[in-house]
């Protein structure tokens, strides 16, 4: 793993658990400490406790998190052999492009993109839909009725020199709208900064809305199904047990209290 956003954060930049690296917010809009995925079952994935908080745009907003220089050129050279995934809540209905994205390069559209962003499509014929970009502004995406509005889900997306591109939903492979498995040359090296929670550059709202986010996470190489189970399962805020040296302190100094009393 090359870069995890937990979305644990109470305010201001977010900060990369792998290196450390920060991710400063940037414009308006920002929703931090939002209600994330509580324990359940989602297709193959099981929660048995919440995931703790999560991270927001909202609606209409243009801002995001501009991730820091290192962040940014370690992710703009992962044209191939990665994984990237992200607990998602899609919006109920959306606006402006309805292309709502967790984590990509943060490049005004036109030509001349490059590099790459994971979200979710839900537009004209292609909707519900689980979508990468690359290969400068081209779009990639899983075939319809995948997402569902106003439900916490996980997506995650491969890209492989070999097998080309691949979707999953809730830990599941879900076919693309199209065979994606030729799908195997680089995608274009991005030189500019990248960001969680917006595209398209600043002040271009056509690709944003209020989609809640958590566990953003990018991998340098190709997961299989049961690793993306594994990864989306392991963002969940266990509550320790007491150490059985703490539970002995505990009923020992009751049992002196009894003792004292007596």
């Amino acid at each position: 793993m090359i870069a995890h956003y937990n979305g644990e954060e109470a305010s201001g930049s977010l900060v990369d658990q792998v290196g450390g690296e920060l991710a400063a917010p940037v414009d308006g809009g920002h929703l931090y400490q939002q209600s994330s995925a509580p324990a359940g079952t989602y297709g193959a994935i099981t929660l048995t406790h919440s995931l703790g908080s999560a991270l927001g745009v909202s609606a209409n907003a243009t801002g995001g998190w501009a991730l820091d220089s290192a962040d940014s050129a370690e992710l703009g050279n992962l044209v191939n052999n990665f994984t990237v995934m992200s607990w998602v809540f899609a919006p109920v209905s959306g606006v402006g492009d309805d292309w709502p994205r967790t984590i990509g390069d943060d490049q005004a559209a036109g030509s001349g993109r490059a590099g790459w962003n994971l979200g979710i499509r839900n537009k004209s014929t292609i909707t519900n839909s689980i979508a990468l970009t690359g290969n400068s502004i081209a779009g990639h995406y899983s075939v319809s009725g995948v997402t569902t509005n106003g439900a916490w889900q996980h997506i995650a997306a491969t890209k492989s020199s070999t097998d080309g591109i691949k979707f999953y939903h809730n830990g599941v492979l879900v076919a693309g709208n199209t065979d994606y498995s030729g799908v195997t040359g680089d995608f274009n090296a991005s030189s500019v900064a990248w960001a969680i929670g917006r595209a398209n550059g600043a002040g271009n709202d056509s690709n944003i809305n209020d989609l809640l986010m958590d566990e953003v996470r990018v991998y340098d190489n190709v997961l299989n199904t049961r690793e993306i189970v594994g990864a989306a399962e392991a963002g969940q805020q266990v509550i320790p047990e007491p150490s059985s040296a703490l539970l002995l302190s505990v009923f020992g100094a009751a049992g002196l209290f009894l003792r004292k009393r007596r």
